[in-house]
Order: structure tokens, then C-alpha cells, then sequence
């Protein structure tokens, strides 16, 4: 996403472009003041910063303690400003995790955040075919997990997940 963004960047036409200072794989620092980093997430991660949007991507996938020692950190920054962002994109991971509560309590109006999903329909070209195909090279938990936006227990069932998922 950094890349696309840096990219972005230099596309712009030069009379819109703020200096660049500092120009890196990591990092984009602007003469207005402005900057942009990259980080892995840690559990202190973003301590110390202002923080205007926060992207967290593939968020499900980050350590559980992790990811939620690290929310507890940035949370304070965040709602410090009434202009704050955070913007969460994730494939599921399971239940039980920050994003799975993040997104169902976003889905239930429990919480602030607003949601959306992406599903293999939604992109152009992709047809029912597809979708056989790719369960057939995946299976289907695999498929609803990584296409379906389905947050999969681990939990084995004597339900096939299919029939489960039908009804």
C-alpha cells in the first residue's frame, strides 16, 4: 500500500507536490510538516505520535496480545482529535481476535467504527466457475474464509461447514 501511495506521490504535477524531505522505503516526510511511516505492529507501536489515519492492514493476522496491546497504546492518540482515522482492512482470521470484536461490534452498532467487505462476486470477471475452481484448490473453508469474508471457527464440527454455512 506504501508503494501505491509513493507512487501516487510522484505521479502528482509539481505545483500540488509538497517538498519531500525525507523519501525512503519506510518512510515519507514533507516540508508542510507532514509525514508518513511504515511499521510493523508492536505492542508500543505508534507511542509518542500524532496520528492522523492509522491503516492497519491485515489486522486479523497480527498476534492477539499483540494487536491488542498495541490498540490500547494508539487508541489515546486517536481519539485525542476529533479528525483522527483509523482504517482496519483485513481478510478473517477466526473468532476470537481484535478484528473478528472490531467488526462484529461494528455490524451490531456496538461500536464507532463503520464496515464494509469485499466479496469474489464484487470483482469484475469472476463468475461462478471461479468460485468452483478456487474451492476446489483451496477448499471451501479456505475459500469462505479468504473470498467470502467468513470468520471460520476452528472448532471442529460434525456439521459439514458447507451445510452449516447453507442454513
Amino acid at each position: 500500500i506504501f508503494g501505491k501511495v509513493k507512487l501516487a506521490y510522484e505521479q502528482l504535477p509539481n505545483w500540488i507536490k509538497p517538498g519531500a524531505i525525507e523519501f525512503s522505503k519506510t518512510k515519507m516526510l514533507f516540508d508542510n510538516g507532514c509525514k508518513m511511516q511504515v511499521t510493523t505492529t508492536t505492542e508500543n507501536t505508534g507511542r509518542g505520535f500524532s496520528i492522523n489515519v492509522l491503516l492497519l492492514d491485515e489486522f486479523a493476522f497480527v498476534d492477539s496480545g499483540t494487536a491488542r496491546s498495541f490498540f490500547t497504546s494508539v487508541l489515546p492518540t486517536i481519539s485525542a482529535s476529533k479528525t483522527s482515522k483509523v482504517i482496519i482492512t483485513s481478510t478473517p482470521n477466526g473468532v476470537g481476535n481484535l478484528f473478528y470484536e472490531l467488526f462484529t461490534g461494528a455490524v451490531e452498532g456496538k461500536n464507532s467504527y463503520a464496515w464494509d467487505t469485499v466479496l469474489w462476486s464484487d470483482v469484475p470477471g469472476r463468475t461462478e466457475e471461479f468460485r468452483k475452481d478456487q474451492i476446489s484448490q483451496m477448499g471451501y473453508k479456505k475459500f469462505a474464509q479468504e473470498y467470502e469474508a467468513q470468520f471460520i471457527s476452528d472448532a471442529n464440527s460434525f456439521i459439514p461447514e458447507e451445510l452449516f454455512q447453507q442454513y
